[in-house]
């Protein structure tokens, strides 16, 4: 086939099968991606796999087009400045970005931490620590930062299904952050969690 031409009905079902063999098959995907790798493509073609992506999984548009939005507005690594992210742009990236998470399932989120999570792991903030102490004088078994559907908790008694947070002063004393807690707290006691807040003041210092 000659560069820039277009295929045929037959060649694109032809291929479109032979991709369907490659997914199916984890030895010949991973030779074929050995094979793909430092491989220079065009724009065009970039762009053309783009499309067909999306065309095959709706999510992708809209994961690509806030990718787009978030290269326009300066969101990138690369030439990113506190002037080509003005207060405008943080609206409509956090509008956007808030409206394509709340219409994931518990379990596409689960799939997107794991996805994303690439085994980081939270030490915790001071006043997590000074919680966690508490808990572990008193004897009460729990689970550090429990996911629980598209939530993560500080410390989580899996055995009575009890939520312990520790919040800071600084992140959950607004009116904007107390209805949040309390949209999330909700969130898990339709789970049949109960879940226990605790303040930075109601906290002993270290």
């Amino acid at each position: 086939m000659k560069k820039g031409s277009r295929m045929s009905p037959e060649s694109r079902e032809r291929c479109r099968q032979a991709q369907l063999i490659v997914q199916k098959d984890p030895d010949l995907r991973e030779r074929m991606r050995l094979a793909n790798t430092g491989k220079k493509r065009t724009l065009e073609t970039k762009k053309r796999m783009s499309e067909n992506n999306c065309a095959r999984r709706p999510e992708e548009k809209e994961r690509r087009r806030l990718l787009l939005l978030g290269k326009k507005i300066g969101l990138g690594n690369k030439g990113r400045t506190s002037e080509t992210f003005t207060p405008e742009h943080r609206k409509v990236y956090a509008k956007r970005t808030r409206a394509y998470f709340s219409s994931l399932t518990d379990e596409q989120w689960e799939e997107w931490h794991e996805k994303n999570s690439r085994g980081h792991k939270w030490s915790g903030t001071s006043i997590e620590k000074i919680l966690e102490s508490i808990l572990l004088e008193r004897e009460i078994s729990f689970e550090k930062q429990y996911r629980i559907g598209r939530y993560v908790v500080d410390f989580a008694d899996l055995e009575n299904k009890v939520a312990y947070e520790a919040d800071g002063e600084y992140w959950h004393s607004s009116p904007k952050a107390v209805a949040r807690d309390k949209k999330r707290d909700e969130y898990l006691e339709e789970r049949g969690w109960t879940t226990i807040r605790f303040s930075e003041s109601e906290l002993p210092s270290q």
